[in-house]
């Protein structure tokens, strides 16, 4: 993830390695034109449980770091993520994490200044499932959410793809797409879109003999505004 345009003299660039033969992560942090990196060993920030960072979110100011624990199912958790004065991860306590079924994939979207969890169904193959979103109160200790029944006038785009940033979008109708949807690019349905609460099918014989992760490639990545 790049933190700032390239241009920005605070721009930073942060990835998670995975150390050569081993299940050791570690987040990677280079200020962009510094000669040195900066890194955190992600498997003492949880009792000695490895964790590997999977996505990282701006929100109001913050960046907000979800990681998986493989020793603990695969879990998601939430963590704000500190650059200076050094490098550094603070887990979030989420009151929801505990009641909800796993394994299952969690994707962040912050849509309208309001951060979002997409928990995806269908991320170990399986043959369906019901998306559900979560709208995350951060303003509470710990934090708290509320399921979103209605995305009223707005969609979401997610990916299989770790590369895949989810973004949304306001009045899809404008170009002929559907409000209150996610739009994912999947194996089978690379332009399903499910509105929330709709079970989602998949036939399992699709995910055979396929070794590529669909993504969605937002324009204002290649293109300037107005082009």
């Amino acid at each position: 993830m790049l933190t700032a345009p390239l241009s920005s003299r605070d721009s930073h660039l942060l990835l998670c390695a995975l150390l050569e033969h081993s299940n050791h992560h570690f987040l990677l942090d280079w200020v962009i034109s510094n000669n040195d990196w900066s890194r955190l060993d992600l498997c003492c920030i949880d009792c000695n449980n490895d964790v590997e960072i999977v996505q990282i979110v701006e929100f109001k100011g913050d960046f907000i770091a979800m990681g998986l624990a493989p020793r603990r199912g695969f879990r998601s958790k939430l963590y704000t993520l500190s650059l200076a004065p050094q490098l550094g991860l603070q887990e979030i306590e989420v009151e929801w994490w505990a009641t909800i079924g796993w394994p299952l994939r969690h994707f962040m979207v912050v849509c309208n200044g309001i951060l979002h969890i997409v928990e995806d169904p269908l991320c170990f193959r399986t043959s369906s499932g019901v998306y559900k979103v979560y709208r995350l109160d951060m303003s509470t200790k710990p934090t708290t959410c509320v399921e979103v029944v209605n995305l009223e006038n707005d969609t979401l785009f997610i990916g299989l793809d770790p590369r895949s940033s989810p973004f949304y979008c306001t009045s899809p109708g404008r170009w002929g797409g559907r409000s209150n949807c996610l739009y994912c690019a999947h194996y089978s349905q690379p332009c399903a879109s499910p509105r929330l609460g709709d079970v989602v099918l998949v036939d399992e014989n699709i995910f055979q003999g396929i070794g590529y992760w669909p993504f969605w490639v937002y324009p204002s990545m290649l293109y300037s505004d107005g082009q």
